[in-house]
Order: structure tokens, then sequence, then C-alpha cells
């Protein structure tokens, strides 16, 4: 049952699975698997600072934990819904008394600076900076470069706009899948 999930061979995979939630006939499960390379070499640098470390966990997976263990959801009708957006890839979470539930968007905060390296052909580093700090040009003249902002600003909202669209496509896939 695993395999057909797993988009790699099931002999590269250490995976795990959780139970989430049964009913009658039915079980809703977690499923997470990760190739045993990354594990190892995650286990080797983490234990280079950590000796004796032997155990990985999945960021969302432990943020979610955070949440379910730090508030009262089990007594929560509507529970939590979060956002975390990361370098190359976010994830939305959902937990309430029922429900644990997560997806991966695959855009995030590079995917930004990858729309302001390229507009403004200039390298990653240079327009994450950009990103985080507006115009650090002040030696341009706005004469001499009037659409510098409104570029800028295009290219920030522009991505922010495409990491909302994928939310709210996970979301309304969520509402198919959990309705009421």
């Amino acid at each position: 049952e695993a395999q057909q999930h797993v988009p790699f061979p099931i002999n590269e995979v250490v995976w795990d699975y959780q139970i989430m939630r049964t009913d009658i006939g039915e079980a809703e499960a977690l499923l997470v698997a990760v190739k045993t390379d990354v594990i190892y070499q995650l286990l080797t640098e983490v234990g280079s600072i950590l000796p004796g470390a032997d155990i990985v966990d999945v960021g969302s997976i432990s943020l979610g934990n955070i949440i379910y263990q730090s508030q009262d959801v089990a007594s929560m009708e509507d529970g939590y819904a979060v956002l975390n957006l990361g370098a190359r890839s976010s994830c939305v979470i959902i937990v309430n008394k029922d429900i644990f539930w997560m997806r991966i968007l695959p855009l995030g905060g590079d995917s930004i600076t990858s729309g302001i390296q390229k507009a403004f052909e200039i390298d990653f580093e240079t327009a994450e900076e950009y990103k985080h700090k507006g115009n650090l040009r002040p030696e341009i003249e706005k004469a001499a470069e009037p659409d510098f902002n409104r570029k800028l600003v295009e290219q920030v909202s522009g991505g922010y706009t495409k990491i909302i669209f994928e939310l709210k496509r996970s979301l309304n896939f969520f509402r198919t899948q959990h309705p009421g």
C-alpha cells in the first residue's frame, strides 16, 4: 500500500505511518517517507554538532504537534490553520480535535527572490536583499530609473499572489475532503 503513495522505490526510503482516525471499515493514516541517503546525511550533520542524535522529524509535523500539544485542540471544533512559509516550499497545517492535515506547497520565499532576480537581471543574493529591504540602490536617481520600485513591488506581490493561490487551492481541496 505504501509503495503507491511514495514517489521512490520503497527500498530507497525510510518510512513510517501513524493511524490518525478510524471509522467503520476505514482508517486515515499519515504516511511519511524520506530517502535513506537524506536521513543519513542529516544524522551525520546533526551528529557532528549533537553527538548521539538518532531521531529526525519532519518540521511541519513537529509544528503541528506543537500546536496540538500547546492548545486545547482536543476539545475544539474549529481548531487551527497554520501556514509555514519556507524558503523553497511552504506547508499548510490544519489541526482540530479530529483532524491533523497538512499539504506541502511548492512555493516559498525563494520563488519571490527568483522573480526579482530575473526581472532585474541580478544575482540571487542581491535579489534577496531587495526582497527584504526594498530599494537598496540610493545611488540611482529616481529620474534615471523611475520604474525600479514599481517593478520590485510587482515581483514581490506577484510572488505572494502565487503562494496565496496555492494556499486557497489547498484549502479548497481540504474542504472537499472534510466537509462541514
